[in-house]
């Protein structure tokens, strides 16, 4: 269903990640062509997407093209993480500064503090 094909459209034949068609370029690399095989899935498995998300997808997809035009090397995930990791890191509700505390903390603690002891204490 839709979870395989959802893999199959993120991976090549033999396992491996796919590259950008005729240029060799890493998978994760061509927003675009995310976007058409998310794209084809929609339609394959008749769900919607609100237009704002699909309009958004489009504007990156624009981006890209013209970034990858000016530097054939852009990443456009490289160069949007410091902003979607300060953007992520930054909540603006309640609701999310509460989220966002309770993902990354356990009684006042990192819970990646607990991970390493935890981890220290199977070895």
């Amino acid at each position: 269903p839709f979870a395989e094909a959802l893999e199959d459209a993120l991976t090549a034949k033999d396992g491996q990640e796919r590259r950008v068609q005729g240029a060799g370029l890493d998978r994760r690399r061509a927003f675009g062509q995310l976007y058409e095989e998310l794209s084809g899935l929609a339609f394959r498995y008749y769900f919607t997407l609100p237009s704002y998300y699909v309009l958004v997808m489009r504007s990156f997809v624009t981006l890209e093209g013209i970034a990858f035009a000016a530097d054939p090397e852009f990443n456009m995930y490289r160069n949007s993480y410091p902003f979607a990791f300060r953007r992520m890191l930054t909540p603006r509700t309640a609701l999310g500064r509460q989220l966002l505390r309770d993902a990354l903390l356990q009684s006042g603690r990192f819970k990646v503090f607990a991970l390493f002891k935890e981890q220290g204490q199977k070895k």
